[in-house]
């Protein structure tokens, strides 16, 4: 058998044949081969003294009177490159033996062979390595000592950190391997140098990775790199645990999404898959001074301006109307993920709308208070009594299409004794008009070029306000008079 280079067999109890009608007990000591040898599997065609005919089976299936194969001494002999007394040309697959020690028959009295494993003794192998001038073992371990005797043996014991017959081999560092056999049922993804991904500098102690990895362990799934920059500059490298922590849902608010917090195996690439996050910043047109939103999984692909198509008439703005009442205090209004700075509860018409059009997720809107007799334009006025001292304030959309969610307003409570004062009063926020605008690239009335993010549109066709007439959108929403040309 190849795997089996030598045996020494032994039938007990004065036995001369493998099998005998008292029962014979056969051992095979494994001479030649190190480590801990699974255990055989015996197979068999003979026949019981009563049962079926002949055939081959396995042990355990009734056809053989007994017979059965069982390990009794565990082998202990190391298994390792080079028998720990050489280094691996990983270019050839040959050891380089340290002085001294020669290739072996592979048993345990090290008696010179033809395995080229550096695992027998020369006439003048040393007791312990010595390397240059750094000492024994290199100044990087100790010389291993017999345990009863306390004489000095032929082995390095390293310090962390180093490996090899001189401690002269630096080990790199360890993480999750990407590939590697399996363990156990369902138990892969052991730690090994360079996560499997890379080859290991023993002079240095660091990895090189391959292609697409990286960290100190190569064990990281690198972001894509176009013109230079990660994620294109549009964007920012992020784990899959840190994606998850990142995660928006209705309205782009927070979620509570979490992935590989729980440490599970289901979840061991939590911090190891790698991945864009490409910017998003509610883009309302490139005349607008917007930063443009962007995709794809290297952020290189950008969007372009959202419009509405002018030829579905009869569509509507989003309306919301706040009703407030209140004797004092500071509250914020929420819009999907933006909040508005602490603002007082008498604020006025102006300082409402300037609020609200500094949040990234507004373009412009119209405010209007009311009271019930008194005109608005007595309110833009900054004259009249403040948002909640009044009726009701009307919010008109213009920049944002489509349905919209509701405002949130957030009443502030000073738990800390900070100074601010605690809004005492009642305020509610709802839509009256859903929005029914579409909100669509380039308003169905161009292409979006990728590559810049804006759109060109057809002909006919230029740049709106979101409402059919002229703006600085550039989203293809306006139709042109005739002979204009685009945009």
């Amino acid at each position: 058998m190849y795997a089996v280079p030598d045996v020494s067999v032994v039938y007990a109890s004065g036995a001369t044949t493998f099998c005998s009608a008292s029962g014979t007990g056969t051992i095979v000591n494994f001479t030649n081969t190190p480590g801990n040898v699974p255990t055989m599997i015996v197979y068999s065609s003979l026949k019981a003294s009563s049962g079926p005919a002949p055939v081959v089976t396995a042990i355990g299936d009734g056809t053989v009177s007994s017979l059965a194969a069982t390990t009794t001494v565990d082998g202990s002999r190391e298994y390792i490159e080079c028998s720990n007394q050489g280094t691996c040309n990983r270019e050839l697959g040959e050891c380089v033996c340290r002085l001294g020690m020669k290739p072996s028959d592979g048993s345990k009295d090290a008696i010179n062979g033809t395995r080229a494993d550096c695992g027998s003794f020369g006439s003048n192998a040393p007791h312990c390595f010595v390397s240059t001038n750094d000492g024994f073992c290199s100044g990087h371990g100790g010389c291993e000592r017999d345990a009863s005797t306390g004489a000095i043996l032929t082995s390095c014991v390293c310090t962390y950190g180093y490996q090899g017959p001189y401690c002269t081999e630096k080990i790199c560092p360890l993480g999750v391997s990407w590939f590697s056999p399996p363990t156990a049922t369902d138990v892969a993804h052991s730690y090994m140098e360079c996560s499997n991904n890379g080859i290991c500098s023993r002079s240095t102690g660091t990895c090189t990775c391959r292609p697409g990895f990286e960290g100190v362990a190569c064990d990281k799934v690198s972001c894509p790199v176009e013109g230079g920059a990660v994620c294109s500059g549009h964007g920012s490298c992020h784990s899959i645990a840190q994606m998850a922590g990142m995660a928006t849902g209705l309205n782009n608010w927070a979620t509570s999404i979490t992935y590989g917090a729980a440490g599970t195996a289901d979840t061991w690439d939590a911090s190891l898959i790698q991945g864009c996050h490409c910017l998003r910043n509610y883009y309302h047109g490139p005349y607008l001074s917007d930063v443009g939103d962007f995709f794809d999984y290297k952020c290189g692909s950008a969007y372009c301006a959202t419009g509405d198509d002018p030829y579905t008439p009869y569509q509507k703005y989003t309306i919301q109307k706040i009703n407030c009442t209140a004797t004092k205090g500071l509250l914020q209004l929420k819009f999907r993920a933006d909040s508005t700075q602490l603002f007082d509860h008498e604020i006025t018409q102006a300082q409402l709308k300037m609020q609200l059009e500094a949040l990234p997720s507004i373009g412009s809107v119209t405010v209007e208070f009311s009271d019930g007799t008194t005109p608005s334009a007595f309110f833009e006025s900054g004259q009249a009594r403040g948002l909640c001292n009044v009726t009701q304030a009307t919010i008109y959309f213009h920049s944002e299409l489509g349905p919209l969610p509701t405002l949130e307003a957030i009443p502030y409570v000073d738990v800390q004794g900070g100074g601010l004062q605690t809004f005492v009063g009642s305020i509610d926020t709802r839509t009256i008009q859903l929005g029914t605008k579409e909100n669509v690239e380039c308003s169905n009335r161009g292409v979006c070029d990728r590559a810049t993010g804006q759109c060109k549109c057809y002909p006919g066709y230029g740049s709106s306000d979101g409402n059919g007439s002229v703006g600085l959108r550039d989203d293809c929403g306006r139709i042109m008079p005739i002979g204009a040309g685009t945009n």
